[in-house]
């Protein structure tokens, strides 16, 4: 027998800054497809450190905010933004802050130095679907 699909889940990376406008020069494309990029690896690494607990209940998001030096490693410890009042959304709340400081520090986001404030402060979203 073989496995099922693996629980479906949502995690968005959202920097500031990063959302496309109809009319831009080169330059301000050039940056927001690199903020864009910023997202992208963050998503990455955190996806891969992100293991959804069993228990977690489906269909509830919680936002996490954290801060990167420049080095990419964190500033301070993650913080929930407006806790879901659930109980049972702690289980939530503890495996996303684990996935982020697990993931720790964010090399990836070096190379975008020039860009430091656009993606210094980020919320990222996890979500557990149905």
């Amino acid at each position: 027998m073989t496995p099922g699909p693996a629980a479906p889940s949502l995690l968005a990376v959202v920097l500031q800054g990063a959302a496309f406008a109809p009319a831009m020069t080169g330059l301000a494309l050039a940056e927001d497809r690199a903020v864009v990029e910023v997202a992208r690896n963050l998503h990455t690494k955190i996806s891969s450190c992100w293991t959804i607990p069993a228990t977690a209940p489906a269909g509830r998001t919680v936002r996490i905010r954290i801060e990167l030096d420049r080095d990419g490693a964190l500033v301070s410890e993650p913080v929930v933004i407006e806790p879901p009042p659930e109980p049972a959304v702690m289980v939530l709340i503890e495996g996303a802050r684990r996935a982020v400081i697990r993931c720790a520090p964010y090399d990836g986001v070096k190379r975008y130095a020039a860009l430091y404030p656009r993606w210094r402060e980020i919320i990222v979203n996890f979500r557990r679907e149905g």
